[in-house]
């Protein structure tokens, strides 16, 4: 969507571009998913890129979409926030073939072993970055080397990382002035 779409999106875009399917079918199962997503979310940005994500697996739309709200919910229940540069990963999440509750505990797991670290509680974003670092490693370990669902760890990541330094760049940027 030209709107929605930003330089954030470019590791999806080339991630559905290296798929066997055609075009016309990506474009149809974003839409599906992005219509799915709007039920529980309202961020466009956020929608089209959890969109993008789920679109890489061949899982039904409300399978894959009822699953991200699920891992969502359980989250939020045990007080652990899901916003920002972390939401795509709940489509990551979303593709991993294990129950929602079991995908949750390893993450409340994998959080509250690095709040524990005390290099981590060094690092300049608390707790959010904290659990990001824990979608991420669950998501790697619980995800098979060379599949499609890794590609989209490793974009999600990249988008990730692009929004964040120009979260930093505009924070700098509006404090020299």
């Amino acid at each position: 969507h030209p709107y929605l779409t930003n330089d954030e999106d470019i590791p999806f875009s080339m991630l559905l571009a290296l798929s066997n399917r055609k075009e016309e079918d990506i474009i149809k199962e974003i839409e599906e998913n992005y219509k799915l997503l709007s039920k529980k979310f309202s961020n466009k940005n956020d929608m089209q890129s959890l969109s993008n994500i789920l679109a890489v697996s061949n899982i039904k739309s409300e399978e894959k979409v009822n699953k991200v709200f699920e891992i969502y919910d359980l989250l939020k229940q045990n007080k652990k926030k899901c916003g920002g540069f972390g939401i795509e990963f709940l489509a990551v999440l979303a593709l991993i073939d294990k129950s929602s509750e079991d995908i949750v505990s390893e993450i409340i797991e994998v959080d509250e072993y690095l709040s524990h670290q005390k290099e981590l509680k060094l690092w300049p974003f608390g707790k959010t970055s904290r659990l990001f670092f824990a979608y991420l490693l669950v998501a790697m370990t619980n995800i098979e080397t060379n599949s499609i669902v890794n590609c989209s760890i490793m974009a999600t990541t990249l988008s990730s990382i692009i929004a964040e330094d120009i979260a930093t760049f505009l924070i700098i940027f509006d404090c020299s002035y």
